[in-house]
This record gives C-alpha cells, structure tokens and sequence, in this order.
C-alpha cells in the first residue's frame, strides 16, 4: 500500500481539469493513442492516453518497455534504434511489425487529429508515414548509475584527478546556470528530494584537455656492458600541442562538512535533479519517457517525483509516459492513467502490484478476489476471517479501483 502518512500535493480538482483537458483536446501536441497491430508480444491492442501522465505498470516481460518504445518511435528514430535494435542471431520474422497512433499536432492539422502508421520494414528499419516533430526526452536506466560509472557523461575523464597523466594539462572553465533555471531545480528537487538544496549550484562545465608535443632530447650513456649509446630523455621539449574539448551540465553540492561535486552524489539524488533539469528545460508541449521511474529512489520520494510530473503537466503541457513497479508512484495519479500490462494485453484501471501478480497467476493463493476499494476489500477480510478463518492464507483479496474495474480484472483472471 501507498504510505498514506504523507500527504498528496495533488489537489483533485487539478486532476479533473487535467482529465477534462485531454477529453477537449486542448493541446498543441499530444499522443492520443496507439493500435499495436503487431509488436513483439502485443497483436490488435490498443492504449488511449487519457490523462497527460500515464504509467505502464506490470510483471517483468509484461511489455511495459515495448509501449513506452512505440511512444517515443512515433516521433523519433533515436528511439527506435534504442529500445527496438535486432540481432543477426536469434530475431527471425520481425518484419510484420506494425503501429498505428493518433495524436494531436496543430502544426499539421489545426482542427482534428493526426493518424499514421509505423511499419518495421524488411531491411530491418522503421518507416513512420508521417513526420511529426515535437520535444521529447527518453530516460532510461542508465539515469540511475553512479555519475562516476555513466558513460554518458563523458566529461568525468576529463574531471576526476585520478585520470590525469604526466603529459596532460585539463583546463576548467564553468557557467553557472541561470537563476530562473537553477531556482526552479533546487525548488522542484526540494519537494522530491525532501531536503534543503539551498546551498548547491548549477553548472555548464567545459574541460580542454591539452597533450604536449614536441621533440625528445637525445643524451649518450654508458650501457653495463661499456658500449656507449644515444637515447632518448623520459621528458620531452615542450613544442606545439593540440587540445579537446568537452562540455556536460555539473551540480555541486555542500552541507556542514564539505563542499563536493556530482561524482560523489548519491545515484538517486543525481537522477532526481537530472530529470527535473531536463524537463524544465524542454519546451511546452513536450514529450518525456521514463524507464522504472522508482529506480534507486526513497517511496516517498517516487510518490513526490509522480506527483511533480503531474504538476508540470499542468504547468508547461508536457505529457509523461513511465514504466513501475511501485504502487507509490501509482498512487498521486488517477484510474484513467494507469495501464497494466499483462503478457501482451492491456488492461485500463489502478491495479496494485500484488493484485497484478494474482491476475497473471503469480502467486501461490488458491483464490483471487479483485474488489472496488480498500473498505471491501477490509469488509470482506473479516466475513472471510470469520467464518472460514482456516483457510484465509489460501484467499487473496485486491482493492482494484471501482466495480467495473473489479469486473474487468476477474474477466481477465478468469480467461488467462
């Protein structure tokens, strides 16, 4: 269960405006809806985006990865390249890949929406019959690495001292982010984090490593066997040289003891920050894709960054897309924006993770009950534990959100 001590900064009415605006179509951009005619494990199944943040929950090979893939394919080949890659061993008969999407672009169509279509072709690429063009950010797991182990921060090389060679010079130079930016981070960071940010700062960091080169100074010396011979001294002349430079965004941070840089951040904390910087630097109406968003972070501090993701759809029409496993990350968000995927199908409704282990018949209960709310679900715990007390580990009983949902999960349990 979601820790119910703390309290959502969500307020309901947000939620229904946000709800009202995506059934009036109110935006400039946004992904309405996918049709996965054929897609790895998925066939004839569709997904409507409802609410303008949207979580992809399910067991592990559920698809969940698969959806926020085709998401991000609509409008980029980067995605595609990264999450849909095929191996000259072992992927065979992938050509029938086929996805059709709905969405909304006034660039293209001022009054209605875009339909389109992305095929997977037979010399292994993908084909959109349209060229939609909009802001969009993929996360994913590699957020959540150390930054002194991620290889996309190629900039570390060049920082930490304990790469420095005999021969190189690394020249600094830094720009602190601007106030807005940097106000906006610590403030958004602060809610997520739960912890001041008051003393940390932003920065555009430039490192010019700069080799020597030049010639080598030939001294005469005396070998053990009495012969004399010419070699070249370990130190060479300094002559003309050539520089490289990189340049990557760097926080660094201070409390009571030190002052410090990224590198020695916590994983969860530099993700944290890193996604709130993306985010409010991207333009209005942009699309961002997280991969496990709870990944290496506090459950209040997964609850807290959900119910900032809704806040800053609201605020900057952003839509999210992200895939969990926490129900604290479900929490903050309403029944409409929670897909659970299930070995290839698709279910609509806020399903908690052990009711979604009973759906796809992973757990060792001989019998599932899938009930509107947590007051049934109680309610019948206590029939059931009254009157047949003996056999309660044997039942599972799941609060699904509202009886048609309830409904639906049995259907779905009942057919798998």
């Amino acid at each position: 269960m979601a820790d119910t001590q703390v309290p959502s900064e969500i307020r309901h009415s947000e939620i229904r405006a946000l709800l009202d605006k995506v059934r009036r179509q109110n935006y400039d951009k946004f992904l309405i809806s996918l049709r996965l005619e054929k897609l790895r494990l998925f066939s004839n199944t569709t997904i409507s985006f409802d609410f303008p943040v949207c979580a992809l929950i399910g067991p592990n090979g559920g698809g969940k990865t698969t959806i926020l893939g085709a998401c991000g394919c609509v409008y980029s080949p980067l995605v595609q390249q990264k999450v849909f890659q095929v191996s000259r061993f072992g992927d065979e008969e992938l050509s029938p890949w086929h996805v059709e999407y709905e969405l909304l672009d006034r660039s293209i169509i001022s009054s209605g929406t875009v339909r389109g279509t992305l095929k997977f072709e037979r010399n292994e690429t993908w084909v959109n019959s349209q060229n939609v063009k909009r802001g969009l950010s993929f996360l994913s797991l590699m957020r959540t690495l150390p930054l002194s182990e991620n290889p996309n921060f190629q900039i570390r090389g060049r920082l930490t001292r304990h790469t420095a060679t005999r021969y190189k010079k690394v020249e600094i130079e830094t720009t602190e982010l601007g106030e807005t930016i940097s106000a906006r981070i610590r403030q958004e960071g602060e809610r997520v984090l739960g912890k001041s940010l008051a003393e940390y700062r932003f920065y555009d960091v430039t490192a010019t490593s700069i080799r020597l080169r030049g010639r080598f100074k030939m001294e005469e010396v005396v070998l053990p066997d009495g012969r004399r011979a010419r070699v070249r001294t370990r130190d060479p002349i300094p002559g003309p040289g050539h520089s490289h430079s990189i340049s990557q965004t760097m926080y660094v941070g201070k409390n009571a003891q030190a002052t410090f840089s990224e590198l020695n951040f916590g994983a969860g904390e530099s993700s944290v920050l890193r996604i709130v910087a993306d985010i409010e630097s991207m333009a209005d109406g942009s699309l961002i894709l997280i991969d496990e968003l709870e990944n290496g972070l506090h459950p209040v501090a997964v609850r807290r960054l959900a119910e900032y993701l809704i806040d800053v759809a609201s605020r900057k029409k952003i839509q999210a897309i992200f895939t969990t496993n926490s129900v604290y990350a479900l929490d903050p968000l309403p029944g409409e924006s929670i897909w659970a995927c299930l070995d290839g199908k698709l279910q609509q409704g806020k399903l908690s993770v052990p009711a979604l282990r009973a759906v796809s018949g992973r757990i060792e209960t001989r019998l599932a009950i899938f009930v509107e709310d947590d007051f049934v679900r109680h309610w019948l715990s206590a029939i059931i534990r009254e009157r047949i007390s003996d056999a309660m580990s044997e039942v599972g009983i799941y609060a699904v959100g509202g009886d048609g949902n309830a409904v639906r999960t049995h259907t779905r349990a009942d057919s798998g």
